[in-house]
């Protein structure tokens, strides 16, 4: 009876998708799509997730999203088989598709057909990294340290509602970092080292970050240049990874970082490590902010920020 129930629900939520399909032109909803998909979680069977459908704005993308979400909450990961493995390609392939349509106006939309271009996320499963922040990313290869991530400023306000950012002209050092490890960091961590406002013109607000990124060695010089660019509508990021001893490390700073770790290797109390590495990453953070302004690297680091700012522009004029 159950078997009967299920295939009763998908073969309705298949009408329903050809329905979507047939109309999509004229901006039908995606209230009886989302509704089907309910349905058939509610009865344990795969939904259907037709990548023809168009998600025309915001609200309903992220409406359509947090539904798959709790879909894939109630499939975990460890019972993952090639039915939820399709499940969650073809839910990617359509939150990317909207994605990308409802970017349609943007600077950026006329590269968005390069398959390079990428929604920013590779999981739907917590536990598998999701959670980085909504929208495009250009991935680059190995050879090219350079990305470019995009997203409107309503999904950006929406992501970090909790966070009470509602305004862009005034961030605080601590929000971008937020921002550097929500866009590019899903098993690693961003520390920012410095940040400060570029100048810029009326509606745009311009930051940029030196710091860096690492999965296991928290303390060491920074290797990441980014620019963080709000317009009315987009948030643009560009991110630089620097190659070993573009910035050298600083001998002051770097004696920190040895003597956190000659002190606390042999620390078993974890507890008592994470604080001891906090502390001391403050520490080694503001050493940088101190000294490298003045180590004769400055104006090197400068240089390539420069060089980072006049690459976007080009990119979103």
């Amino acid at each position: 009876m159950s078997i009967k129930i299920g295939l009763a629900f998908a073969f309705v939520c298949l009408l329903s998708s050809l329905q979507q399909i047939e109309f999509k032109e004229k901006n039908q909803s995606l209230e009886n799509y989302i509704e089907c998909n309910q349905s058939a979680r509610n009865n344990k069977t795969l939904p259907i997730v037709d990548t023809t459908i168009l998600i025309r704005d915001e609200k309903s993308y992220i409406k359509t999203r947090d539904r798959m979400i709790h879909f894939f909450k109630i499939h975990p990961a460890k019972n993952f088989d090639d039915k939820i493995y399709k499940q969650q390609e073809d839910s990617l392939k359509l939150l990317e598709r909207s994605i990308k349509y409802i970017f349609k106006g943007s600077p950026l939309s006329i590269h968005l057909s390069n398959d390079s271009w990428k929604i920013n996320f590779e999981t739907l499963y917590d536990e598998l990294g999701f959670g980085m922040l909504d929208g495009l990313n250009n991935f680059k290869t190995i050879n090219d340290p350079t990305n470019i991530f995009y997203t409107s400023n309503i999904l950006f306000y929406h992501y970090f509602k909790k966070d009470t950012i509602n305004s862009t002209d005034n961030l605080t050092p601590k929000q971008l970092e937020k921002i550097i490890n929500a866009a590019f960091y899903s098993d690693a961590y961003f520390t920012k080292f410095i940040s400060y406002k570029l100048p810029s013109t009326t509606n745009i607000h311009v930051y940029a970050i030196i710091g860096t990124g690492t999965n296991d060695i928290p303390l060491s010089p920074p290797n990441e240049l980014a620019i963080i660019l709000f317009t009315d509508k987009y948030l643009y990021i560009i991110n630089k990874y620097l190659h070993s001893n573009q910035i050298i490390g600083i001998p002051e700073c770097e004696k920190i970082c040895t003597n956190f770790y000659n002190k606390e290797r042999q620390n078993r109390n974890m507890k008592e490590w994470d604080k001891q590495l906090d502390k001391a990453t403050e520490k080694y953070c503001n050493c940088y902010l101190e000294k490298l302004k003045y180590s004769g690297q400055y104006p090197r680091v400068q240089k390539m920020i420069d060089e980072m700012y006049k690459e976007l522009k080009r990119e979103i004029q």
